[in-house]
């Protein structure tokens, strides 16, 4: 009885903890959408055209202004990739995905400066 009480107490941790995870995956995700500037339209004087290749083969392609900033470059990665991860489901995939736009995974420097030249 009494290690039928750890399993079933254990349980519910876990699935608090996908819970958790879960909210922290959509508050995340919400908030790269947020971050991402308007694509620039291809008449534009100045386009930044980005053209990056996913582990997973897919390749995104889209146009910036030379000004924005590269956060919304990873702002738009995220969100993509999150796209990816709700399109996978539950597969072991997605749980990957979901740490890459939670930040669990981190870029090994932060970006902030424009697409053009500078920092």
């Amino acid at each position: 009885a009494e290690e039928k009480g750890r399993e079933e107490a254990a349980e519910r941790e876990a699935e608090r903890a996908a819970q958790r995870a879960s909210s922290a995956f959509h508050i995340a995700r919400q908030k790269a959408a947020l971050e991402v500037p308007p694509e620039t339209d291809p008449a534009a004087p100045a386009v930044c055209q980005v053209a990056i290749q996913l582990p997973t083969g897919q390749r995104l392609m889209r146009r910036f202004a030379p000004t924005d900033a590269v956060a919304g470059l990873v702002a738009y990665v995220r969100v993509q990739v999150a796209e990816m991860a709700v399109a996978a489901g539950e597969a072991e995939e997605a749980e990957a995905l979901k740490r890459l736009v939670t930040g669990e995974v981190k870029l090994k420097r932060p970006y902030g400066g424009p697409l053009e030249g500078g920092a």
